[in-house]
């Protein structure tokens, strides 16, 4: 499958336009790179230092990412104020799931995000996915083939779904997108998870309804697998410079993808499932 360069370049250029304000409630000690990241990517981060800003600042949104990493009761409701208004302002909302498999607190939290609150995507490892999955069903349920459990979770909480595996796996819950993940060597080095949701976020607070997020959706993830494809001698003789070098060269990388690169160099596997998946 391979979309046209007509509609990468008009969710590009409706994401430039809109120029997405990102609401960030994650972990502070990336709250500075996060909003570079965004800014990148003809964004704005923004964030709410008291609570009492938490309805003003999310009302004004395009985007509203929550993370589970640094976890604490004042950070719980700042994020259920927020996604309260997100839900009634129709705000789309990513929960990234870093870390959620380390304790039952972090699953339980997000399942309860998931059962009140309107999610639009959700993004994490195998190992994340597979945890909050386990932890849904509580192992009521018979053991289906993983495929069938990703798509019947994005059913059931009404989100799109991202694994990221050796190769990205996305579905609504009906069709099936494969795109080749080329982030593990760079991943090791720099960590570039909180980039990722970067893009998400501006992806899906650049566009005006579902069909469109999902292409968006697309368009990001082969973006960060675009970037991430780096010459291995380049990524070396960056590394031998420190942390920071190697960084500034991926964001001078992902900066400068367009419409041209994403059509030629971008792959996705589609499927799509006609039914239903049973629960």
């Amino acid at each position: 499958m391979k979309l046209s360069k007509e509609s990468i370049a008009g969710i590009l250029e409706k994401e430039r336009k809109t120029n997405p304000k990102v609401h960030y409630i994650s972990d502070m000690t990336k709250a500075n790179e996060f909003a570079e990241a965004v800014r990148i990517f003809n964004g704005r981060s923004i964030m709410a230092y008291g609570i009492e800003e938490i309805h003003e600042i999310t009302a004004a949104s395009n985007s509203l990412v929550i993370g589970l990493e640094t976890l604490d009761n004042g950070k719980i409701l700042a994020m259920e104020r927020a996604l309260r208004i997100a839900k009634k302002r129709k705000v789309p909302v990513l929960l990234d799931l870093t870390e959620v498999n380390i304790s039952l607190y972090r699953k339980n939290t997000a399942l309860s995000f998931l059962n009140r609150y309107t999610i639009d995507l959700v993004k994490g490892t195998v190992e994340e996915v597979q945890a909050l999955i386990r932890s849904q069903k509580k192992n009521r349920c018979k053991k289906k083939n993983i495929k069938d459990e990703y798509r019947d979770f994005a059913i059931k909480n009404k989100t799109f779904l991202i694994v990221e595996a050796e190769e990205y796996y996305i579905t609504d819950g009906y069709s099936e997108f494969y795109i080749e993940n080329n982030s593990m060597d760079l991943n090791k080095k720099i960590g570039l998870g909180y980039i990722f949701t970067a893009l998400l976020a501006i992806a899906i607070g650049g566009v005006d309804n579902r069909k469109e997020e999902m292409v968006a959706i697309l368009i990001a993830v082969m973006i960060f697998s675009i970037g991430c494809s780096l010459e291995g001698n380049k990524i070396n003789e960056c590394y031998k410079d420190g942390f920071f070098k190697l960084k500034e060269l991926f964001l001078d990388e992902i900066k400068n993808i367009d419409e041209e690169r994403i059509y030629a160099l971008g792959k996705i596997i589609y499927n799509f499932k006609s039914k239903r998946v049973n629960r």
